[in-house]
């Protein structure tokens, strides 16, 4: 009986040693076809601009996505209105072909960082929208993505 309670102090301990995501949601893409008109919005409210956040966006694939990568453009639109865009290049395979993340039955999820220890300077409600950049649409093969934003203390030593 200590035994057991002495194991559940430490799981209790180890969970709550764990941050929790402060912000952590998942946008289908409707049929895994991803069109030009397709923009996948993520919007979250921040109330303590002295905090640093790492921000995470996971893509959703088929394994037999027929690219290497695909093209995103991130549009981050602050509480004021002020909007800032960029364009990145996200490897789902590596140059052999291997998937960069982890996959089973036929669907893959891999993780990239898309800032570091970010500040997010104003109070109130920020938007990232991400639409594909590819030179043809619909993409096909992607199911979802996911933005995942979480308090830079609470980040492994690995940066996943």
């Amino acid at each position: 009986m200590v035994g057991l309670g002495l194991v559940l102090g430490l799981l209790w301990f180890l969970i709550s040693c764990r941050q929790a995501s402060f912000y952590d949601q998942v946008v289908p893409v409707e049929n895994g076809h991803w069109s030009y008109g397709d923009t996948l919005r993520f919007s979250f409210s921040v109330a303590d601009t002295s905090s640093r956040y790492n921000l995470y966006l996971t893509v959703e694939h088929a394994d037999t996505f027929p690219y290497q990568n695909i093209y995103v453009q991130i549009h981050t639109t602050y509480p004021d209105g002020q909007r800032f865009v960029k364009l990145l290049p996200l490897d789902l395979f590596d140059t052999a072909g291997q998937p960069n993340g982890a996959c089973g039955g036929g669907i893959c999820s891999t993780e990239f960082v898309l800032q570091q220890r970010a500040i997010l300077p104003q109070v109130g409600q920020y938007e990232i929208a991400v639409e594909q950049y590819m030179r043809y649409s619909p993409v096909l093969g992607i199911r979802a993505l996911r933005l995942r934003v979480e308090p830079a203390a609470a980040a492994s030593s690995s940066e996943r």
